[in-house]
């Protein structure tokens, strides 16, 4: 971190109490909830009070700070430790829903701005901003969705997540070039993701804009249908999630999932029993799937049989 980060605390120190933005407090949350939010409130109000401390410390040349001396050179690292510190205690606030610090009540919006103005590259913070919808205002300017989002794919440009949040809010500009809804989705197909799971989103808001092209591959609507429910891992493919992608490929005439047809008729009754809470605990009922264990020892019994009668009998 460069030396003079500190600074841009003590900056944000003096014109923080009047930026402060009032809002309602938040809803009522359990004992251990309420508990660790004060916990942080009490650890950022500590830190602001030691920056305090140390802002009076001509040019951090060493002294007598809460009691422990400190030389020129352990000065400079309990500073940039304290800032660090700080930065995450807002963001761990903010994360929690908020909390009031110094009789202000900070939201998570304004939590998550409170980090951007002490660590501008801080791709967590701008995320989480953009999830709420943004609604704070950062050196006159108002944060927005879609601003939010284009920041992180700056910070972030191969990561296809941030992409796909980006297409989410309609498309960005990033680095002067425009990108439409479409184009985020197909760069972020075309960027991957670290878990399989992870490009079921991407594929059906890509499908949903009609189709688009993946790395020189036309693909259709029905194409990127598809290829979302094939991106489910079969373990998690009864989530009641995909119904959507089901209802969206019985609109399109259905298709084909890996080696299985399915017509609009089949798409739509996955789609029901999938929406249907009774049905997906009856699906997921261990009594239910019982018969049908039976069932496969049987036939494998039945197997084994047929294997020994022919070896006894010299046909194999």
């Amino acid at each position: 971190m460069k030396a003079t980060t500190p600074f841009i605390f003590f900056f944000f120190l003096q014109h923080s109490t009047l930026a402060a933005m009032h809002s309602p407090p938040p809803p009522e949350r359990s004992a251990a909830d309420a508990e660790l939010r004060v916990a942080r409130e009490r650890a950022i109000e500590a830190q602001l009070a030691e920056f305090r401390l140390w802002h009076q410390v001509p040019d951090r040349r060493g002294g007598v700070v809460l009691g422990v001396s400190y030389d020129p050179i352990e000065a400079d690292e309990r500073v940039h430790q304290l800032y660090r510190e700080h930065v995450d205690a807002w963001r761990q606030l903010g994360l929690g829903g908020g909390g009031t610090v110094d009789a202000h009540h900070h939201s998570l919006a304004q939590c998550m701005r409170r980090v951007i103005e002490l660590d501008p590259d801080d791709p967590v913070a701008w995320h989480l901003l953009g999830v709420v919808g943004g609604g704070v205002r950062l050196d006159g300017v108002s944060l927005e969705a879609a601003r939010c989002f284009e920041h992180v794919v700056r910070l972030k440009p191969l990561v296809g997540a941030a992409w796909f949040r980006l297409g989410l809010v309609g498309g960005g500009t990033v680095y002067g070039v425009a990108y439409s809804a479409r184009r985020c989705y197909e760069r972020s197909i075309a960027l991957g993701s670290p878990r399989r799971s992870g490009l079921v989103g991407p594929w059906y808001a890509l499908g949903c804009q009609g189709g688009g092209e993946v790395n020189g591959v036309r693909w259709s609507a029905r194409r990127c249908l598809e290829n979302s429910i094939a991106s489910v891992d079969p373990h998690d493919a009864r989530q009641p999630g995909l119904a959507r992608v089901w209802r969206a490929l019985a609109q399109v005439g259905g298709g084909r999932i890996r080696t299985s047809v399915f017509s609009p008729p089949r798409c739509l009754k996955i789609a029901e029993r999938l929406e249907s809470p009774a049905l997906w605990c009856a699906a997921r009922d261990p009594e239910r799937s019982a018969p049908k264990r039976r069932l496969d020892s049987t036939i494998l019994v039945a197997k084994k049989r047929r294997l020994d009668s022919a070896l006894n009998y010299g046909v194999m």
